[in-house]
């Protein structure tokens, strides 16, 4: 579609200048402390919320093995006695603040990804503690700059304007924002589609492969956490693929 007909047009005409505020710079910065203060007061309000706990009890299981140099093990009779005491104080316990088992009695985690419990554990061995807001303000911080990456990928196809209108909606999105601020693993899935967007964007614009081989790598990584991602970056290979076939654009020679 031709981006200077139709709406788009109306969304791409030179306005006055605008103040610094309300320059792009300036409500990119609004947006994302928009987003920032949305996302610190559902972290502060949700932060004993249990539900979903007996997903990221587990994930919390594995890396708590993972650091005893049992690998992605669980013991079973211990993750329910840990869910049943967050349940009967209405909080959700650090695994820190929570005594150890008694008897360890360990089974392979056979029926789920150990890899956001490993990326627990290796959170928790670089910070020194085993709580629960280390993975938590990472995704909140993360979260908002994926707003950023949705505003520059709405730049990149479109205009600024409809960069900073995708922005507020990401932002405001509040399904996500719950995600984001709990710990559990499927935000991270969101992360790793934005991410490969923007990246791919790049990777044709400068005909870099070694931006598509972040996004390799990066899937790589998401797919240890949910297997179901391995195969969401083909089409973006596809796209890059066609796109390398076009030669680029010669700058005309002045006459």
């Amino acid at each position: 579609m031709d981006s200077n007909r139709g709406p788009f047009r109306i969304l791409k005409t030179n306005l006055p200048r605008f103040s610094p505020l309300f320059s792009p710079q300036g409500l990119l910065f609004l947006v994302l402390l928009l987003a920032f203060s949305v996302r610190g007061w559902f972290l502060i309000r949700n932060w004993d919320n249990l539900e979903m706990a007996q997903s990221f009890l587990v994930h919390a299981e594995v890396a708590r093995n993972v650091l005893n140099g049992s690998w992605i093990q669980v013991n079973p009779s211990y993750h329910a006695e840990y869910e049943k005491a967050c349940l009967s104080k209405q909080r959700l316990i650090d695994p820190e603040d929570f005594p150890p088992p008694t008897n360890e009695s360990l089974v392979p985690l056979y029926n789920d990804e150990g890899g956001y419990g490993t990326f627990l554990a290796a959170l928790w061995k670089l910070t020194g503690s085993r709580r629960w807001w280390q993975i938590r303000v990472l995704q909140t911080i993360i979260d908002v700059l994926m707003c950023w990456l949705v505003y520059r990928i709405g730049n990149k196809l479109v205009g600024w304007r409809v960069g900073i209108l995708a922005a507020i909606f990401y932002a405001m999105f509040l399904p996500g924002v719950e995600m984001a601020v709990r710990p559990h693993r499927d935000i991270w899935v969101t992360f790793l589609f934005i991410g490969s967007v923007s990246l791919t964007l790049e990777a044709v614009e400068k005909r870099s492969l070694l931006r598509f081989a972040a996004i390799s790598a990066a899937t790589g990584f998401v797919t240890l956490m949910r297997s179901t991602v391995v195969d969401k970056p083909s089409a973006l290979g596809v796209y890059y693929a066609q796109a390398r076939a076009i030669p680029p654009e010669r700058p005309r020679r002045r006459r």
